[in-house]
């Protein structure tokens, strides 16, 4: 669970470090907080001058307990908590405007762009006076984050499974996330010791995208549809299909035309790509007659 926190957009470690404008201050007698009744002196005395785990902002060594708190609590509410809250609420209002499957596989590839961009970001404006880009471009990942992916992963699966089963293959797919978690964390940690200190965080953002792409194929690939289409007096609105519609599982979503698995897509790919081919074909065979 400590690996987990360690490399999660929301630990206290993780923002102080994209909140740092500075970069990091030695532990040494020209801190303004180094005297005789300072605790300050004796961590310099500690392996590698290290910081106690409470202290998380390297850059104001001298900060109490309190400013640390004080710090943290701020830099949470501007760059987490408030950009999480408003993708939630922005969901709740728009969820039946938009296409749920479709718009979980295209929030997952604008996350995976985000995080790129947000990583380009952070390696250009780290520990300088423009640190706050970095900031910005997390609090927008986060609205994101909830607008589209977090939120419907939940959603989704509530949908899709009969009631007799819901429970228990909503628990299913919420362990499986877990477990893509545990294993998303064991990637990092085998690449943790090739980019030791503030690089890290950087190819860690563009690594998360990685994984916002495989969750864009997997969207794409496995899900069905459990919306249909309402036109209601000019405007489009995506209504919920029963669960008597979405009984009959992947077999039913076949005989309504929809594809789905790799294989399938990839087929109906190559297929559309055939017959524009063929299209060409015939119309140049006609503008040859002609």
């Amino acid at each position: 669970m400590d690996s987990i926190q360690k490399f999660s957009l929301d630990n206290r470690g993780t923002l102080a470090s994209l909140w740092a404008t500075s970069k990091t201050i030695p532990i040494d007698e020209n801190l303004e907080c180094w005297n005789s009744s300072s605790v300050v002196r004796s961590w310099s005395k500690a392996a590698n001058g290290s910081l106690p785990t409470w202290q998380t902002d390297v850059t104001h060594p001298c900060h109490t307990i309190y400013d640390v708190l004080f710090d943290q609590s701020k830099q949470y509410l501007a760059s987490v908590s408030i950009a999480s809250i408003a993708g939630s609420a922005c969901f709740v209002v728009l969820c039946n405007k938009f296409h749920r499957r479709r718009m979980l596989t295209v929030s997952f590839l604008v996350l995976a762009l985000l995080f790129l961009i947000t990583g380009g970001v952070y390696f250009r404006v780290k520990e300088s006076p423009s640190a706050y880009g970095t900031v910005v471009m997390v609090a927008i990942c986060h609205f994101a984050f909830n607008f589209g992916a977090n939120t419907l992963t939940f959603i989704i699966p509530a949908e899709i499974f009969p009631t007799a089963y819901r429970s228990t293959c909503h628990g299913i797919s919420a362990a499986a996330g877990k477990l893509g978690s545990i294993l998303a964390v064991l990637i990092v940690h085998g690449i943790k010791g090739s980019f030791e200190g503030s690089d890290r965080q950087g190819v860690l953002f563009m690594l998360f995208a990685t994984f916002m792409l495989f969750g864009a194929l997997c969207s794409w690939a496995y899900l069905p549809d459990v919306q249909r289409k309402i036109v209601d007096g000019g405007k489009v609105r995506w209504e919920n299909m029963t669960l008597e519609e979405l009984g009959e599982g992947r077999e039913k979503a076949r005989r309504e035309g929809q594809v789905i698995t790799i294989r399938e897509k990839i087929g109906e790919i190559k297929a559309k790509r055939l017959q524009r081919k063929r299209r060409r074909r015939a119309e140049s065979r006609e503008e040859e007659g002609v």
